[in-house]
């Protein structure tokens, strides 16, 4: 029998250990996210704002669980390592527990007890602090090996402890706010304002060096708009503890971001104050769709540092989606593609699975039937890739059946590169495989609307598609702001989506075809040719109209293109990689080499021939193999070329585009891709594809009825039959051979039949007709059927050269920008027109400039020589430093060409012709 002293003491024990248990099953329930709850025992405390708790953390090791058997047995320690950290900032020095015996194990757990202390107040620790373990094993005195890690929250929804505070009171964290008037901004003066614009040009913290990033907090209070960026000038902050949060929030509400840009920087991992990252999630909840769209790779990047599963980031996707099914989708296959990241998969699994809950049960199974499609295709393309090259056809043959037996019983899908595109089958026929070295699938679906096309997609396994689905929507983005500025690029882009490591989805852009394709009608040679892309323009476009408009398109979608790839580093530039359409839209595909990362053969650079740092800096976490550090940003930067004056930066532009227009590396590339694709497949003629397209035929017939005989010359009676009716015309046969020499300059000279030459001509008249009229109807039913220009030469008569040519020409004039600023003369050279040599030949020219008054004749400075041009284009900066005044001051420009006079003017340096493109005209007599 107990005595009431041992009944009392054997109560306070089971009351303890009630009370220990209940603690240890919610903590457990609590961090392993289960819905189950047990009563909550803990006393009524008094709640107290942390500021006032002066204890430094500490924590205990109690057991280590789960731990896999061929740990046990390899190893004879282990190891713990526990740091606490904020944006990847170490708050104290890292603390290791060592020597934990194996031997110690019951079954496949640990108990350790070992306590972890950090010399640092609860109080100075910012809110988003991260606790950081690693278990190591170790034996035989090695290196110890790394077996697992854990990161998790120091606290719980940034106001409860997640670890134990002692029992005496309930610490509570109340987040500052921003008190204005507390931080008193000023205007910098101009010295201080230039240096703050200095340093900001750089854009990405991760280009900063420390000195930098001192001096810009230092003088935070004159930063603003217009000389900075607030993401430079927060994340210069040495420290987030909570007493440095009042003055950053301040900072915070007087700034006003300048767009999208600005807030995807505080979403990205320098910054995981969840108040800050709360401010640039309501700049997105008050975009367009479109836009969201534009920046949504980057924000599925920027949920890796959500909080919470029902975080503002968060919350904010999942809202959207359920108003717009195009967000839906793509959000949904970049977190299936961001699954792949180890490190962030369970997190974003959750995200996932939040989205298919919300989405709605239709939603859902339709994603589900995306998904199954998209494991098929990649399943076929797989085992293409992976096949002998000798055997792929085989094995397509017998794997495309398995694409068109997922539509059986009228299943539909929508394509994942576009939900608004309902597909019904698979044109079986048009399946195939293409020639590079990866072997994509390309499959043609059909669509459930009947008076739509079919629509064309490549299934790529094998490359990163992630690179290409960044590079493409930077160019979005590129063509965004030109639009914005009144500039129409006519930029072409696809559409592409990652849907797993190393395999996805590309849009194929309707009636494209590659450059290799187009220069491999003149044979090897046409990769040389100058006039490859004037001829192919003319015979695929049957009007002069559109012609004209063609080369527009052209001209404009190579600039844009061109400043794109040098800015991005574009590389493994080929005639294969860069497509054209009949329009004129030149794009480029295959990103797979970039920030500058070329790829070499026989040791040459395959280059491009020729403020977007948010976008890739938010993407290079993502894992993706041409853009892991911040040297690829530093590449991006050096490109921008944020430290140039616009006529520095227009200078050095032209420089590079010269430079890639005279490279022989360039020619060679293209002309081994020639070779090596004439050799492995024989090409389609271009002249299939002119007949298919033609859809004018103004000229019916052209046939000679007769002829006369008029002294020495024969004149042949042509009779043209057009729509709506004949003409009769009358020809000699010099006229016919004329025309025929201007198709020629126009045409592909082996799809043209063969001219009836002089030397091979009977000198009978009606010889000459017979073989005359073969010639006509070999061209009216070749690639001249229905072309405008040809109906020009025969209804109207071959262009002949206007005699005195030179007598028609305009004034020579040379296009100047002039500036003058802390006395230094800067001269834009741009442009030249109406250059011509006394017999009227092209120059080559080059420019000579002389600053009058020149009495030590130091002052002669020239551009470089542009070769057989009448209207060259130089954009060539020169600079005269040091001058003090330009009162009396004549700028003398001459143009020579072989060091032999062309032309020459003298400019008066006056406020008039400053800080404005202007055109002079050239006298024709020497200065």
């Amino acid at each position: 029998m107990l005595s009431p002293e041992e009944i009392h003491e054997c109560e306070t024990a089971v009351v303890i250990l009630q009370q220990t248990l209940e603690k240890l099953l919610n903590n457990f329930f609590e961090n392993f996210n289960s819905d189950v709850r047990v009563r909550d025992m803990s006393p009524c405390l008094t709640a107290t704002d942390v500021d006032l708790n002066s204890n430094i953390l500490q924590l205990n090791l109690a057991t280590l669980y789960k731990l896999q058997p061929s740990w046990l047995n390899s190893f004879d320690f282990f190891s713990i390592s526990c740091s606490v950290t904020y944006c990847r900032m170490k708050l104290a020095e890292t603390v290791v527990s060592e020597n934990i015996s194996t031997a110690l194990a019951l079954g496949n757990t640990i108990h350790c007890n070992r306590q972890v202390v950090f010399p640092v107040p609860y109080r100075q620790l910012p809110y988003e602090a991260m606790l950081a373990f690693r278990l190591q094993g170790s034996k035989n005195g090695k290196n110890p090996e790394l077996l697992c890690w854990a990161v998790l929250p120091l606290f719980t929804n940034l106001f409860a402890p997640k670890l134990e505070f002692p029992e005496t009171k309930q610490w509570q964290y109340e987040r500052p706010v921003a008190l204005p008037g507390s931080v008193l901004f000023s205007t910098p003066c101009e010295d201080l304002q230039k240096r703050i614009v200095e340093v900001s040009q750089k854009q990405c913290l991760a280009l900063m060096t420390e000195n930098e990033k001192a001096f810009l907090w230092n003088k935070r209070n004159y930063c603003n708009e217009s000389n900075s960026y607030l993401h430079l000038v927060l994340g210069c902050a040495p420290q987030w503890q909570p007493t440095d949060l009042t003055e950053i929030y301040t900072i915070l509400d007087h700034w006003h971001q300048k767009g999208s840009a600005d807030a995807l920087f505080l979403l990205c991992a320098d910054f995981q104050d969840q108040t800050l990252r709360r401010v640039a999630v309501q700049h997105f909840e008050r975009v367009t769709d479109g836009e969201l769209e534009d920046y949504l790779p980057q924000l599925v990047q920027a949920l890796k540092m959500e909080w919470e599963l029902d975080g503002p980031l968060t919350m904010l996707l999942l809202e959207r989606s359920l108003c717009s099914v195009r967000i839906a989708h793509q959000l949904y296959w970049l977190l299936v593609d961001a699954q792949e990241d180890a490190h962030y998969k369970c997190w974003l699994s959750k995200i996932l699975a939040s989205l298919k809950h919300c989405c709605g049960r239709a939603l859902m199974q339709e994603l589900e039937r995306e998904h199954r499609l998209v494991s098929l295709l990649t399943e076929v393309a797989e085992k293409v890739h992976k096949a002998d090259k000798a055997k792929r056809k085989d094995i397509l043959k017998r794997e495309k059946w398995k694409i068109k037996e997922f539509f059986i019983d009228g299943t539909q899908c929508r394509l994942p590169l576009n939900p608004a595109v309902l597909v019904k089958g698979v044109d079986i026929d048009a399946c195939k495989f293409f020639s590079s070295n990866a072997a994509p699938l390309g499959v043609s679906f059909i669509t459930a609307d009947p008076m739509g096309k079919c629509i064309s997609v490549i299934c790529k396994t094998g490359d990163n598609l992630q690179q290409d689905m960044l590079v493409l929507q930077i160019v979005r983005v590129m063509d965004r702001l030109w639009q914005e500025e009144g500039l129409d690029m006519c930029m072409v882009t696809y559409t592409c989506i990652s849907t797993g490591k190393d395999q996805g989805l590309v849009e194929v852009v309707p009636e494209a075809v590659t450059l290799g394709k187009i220069q491999q009608e003149w044979g090897l040679g046409g990769a040389l040719r100058e006039d490859t892309l004037e001829k192919w323009f003319h015979m695929r476009n049957n009007t002069k109209e559109d012609y004209e408009a063609a080369v527009m398109n052209f001209l404009h979608s190579c600039a844009g293109w061109c400043v794109a790839t040098f800015i991005l580093g574009i590389c493994d530039r080929h005639n294969d990689n860069i497509m054209l359409k009949h329009t004129g839209h030149m794009f480029h595909i295959d990103f797979g080499k970039f920030m500058g990362n070329a790829q070499k053969f026989a040791n040459i650079k395959r280059q491009a021939n020729i403020s977007f740092h948010p976008n890739v800096k938010k993407m290079l976490g993502a894992g993706m193999p041409e853009m892991k550090d911040t040297q690829d940003l530093q590449y991006v930067h050096n490109n921008l070329r944020p430290q140039d004056t616009e006529l520095e930066a227009t200078s050095y532009f032209t420089k590079k585009i010269k430079e890639s227009m005279e490279s022989l590396p360039v020619k060679l590339n293209f002309l081994i891709h020639n070779m090596v694709q004439l050799s492995s497949e024989k090409q389609p003629g271009l002249l299939a594809a002119v007949k298919k397209t033609s859809s004018s035929t103004n000229i019916q017939e052209a046939m000679i009825q007769k002829y006369t005989v008029k002294g020495r010359h024969v004149i042949y009676e042509l009779r043209v039959t057009i729509e709506d009716g004949y003409l009769i015309s009358e020809k000699r046969y010099g006229q016919f051979e004329m025309i025929h020499k201007q198709l020629q300059r126009h045409f592909i000279e082996s799809t043209l039949p063969k001219f009836p030459s002089w030397f091979t001509v009977s000198f009978t008249p009606s010889q000459k007709m017979s073989l005359l009229n073969t010639y006509l109807k070999e061209l009216f039913e070749g690639p001249c059927k229905g072309n405008e220009y040809v109906c020009g030469l025969f209804l109207d008569g071959p262009i002949t050269p206007i005699k005195n040519e030179s007598d028609l020409q305009p004034n020579p004039q040379i296009q100047l920008y002039l500036s003058y600023k802390d006395l230094k003369l800067s001269v834009m050279i741009k442009h030249l027109k109406n250059i011509r040599l006394s017999n009227g030949s092209c120059p080559d020219a080059y420019v000579v400039t002389r600053l009058r008054p020149d009495p030590y004749g130091h002052s002669k400075k020239k551009t470089k020589v542009v070769r057989n041009n009448n209207n060259p284009t130089f954009n060539e900066l020169i600079e005269y430093r040091n001058v003090l005044s330009l009162h009396g001051s004549v700028l003398e420009v001459m143009v020579k060409s072989k060091k032999a006079f062309v032309a020459a003017a003298n400019i008066v340096l006056a406020e008039s012709v400053l800080d404005r493109e202007q055109w002079f005209q050239l006298g024709n007599n020497p200065i």
